[in-house]
């Protein structure tokens, strides 16, 4: 009985970090598959630290997890993270048919940010391809 009562308050920790949470859902282009480059950079526009979880889907909406390069991953995608007050992250990753990190597969279409709701978020990003830079629309460009 005293194990369940203190283990039961860990297992809904997790749970509780996004209770009370909103989110933004924005598409990332489909470009041709070749060399392709994603970025993402969220930035924490309030003075105190906020959790936040990114879900990438690719264009079945499977959920993907693709590799970042290398000293371009402040965030792990599909997993939660915290960012500090006044501060932002970034997530960088190419997506190539020959030695790239990551295959075409695995490039986003979908991209989910959940954050907690007391808390304000600016989010920019692209995705470029040979010649090419598509920015993504992300809430009008305006924080959420």
């Amino acid at each position: 009985m005293k194990l369940t009562k203190f283990v039961a308050p860990l297992l809904l920790l997790p749970s509780l970090a996004f209770a009370h949470s909103t989110e933004m859902i924005f598409n990332a282009p489909i470009l041709s598959c070749g060399t392709n480059y994603m970025n993402l950079t969220l930035s924490n526009l309030s003075d105190h630290n906020t959790n936040v979880k990114v879900e990438l889907y690719n264009k079945s909406g499977q959920p993907v997890t693709p590799t970042a390069s290398t000293g371009m991953d402040d965030f792990l995608p599909n997993e939660n993270f915290t960012i500090p007050a006044n501060s932002s992250v970034v997530y960088y990753a190419d997506f190539r048919k020959v030695n790239g990190n990551n295959d075409c597969s695995t490039s986003p279409v979908i991209i989910k940010i959940i954050k907690d709701k007391n808390s304000e978020i600016l989010a920019t990003g692209y995705k470029s391809a040979t010649n090419t830079l598509v920015q993504f629309n992300i809430n009008q460009g305006k924080a959420f």
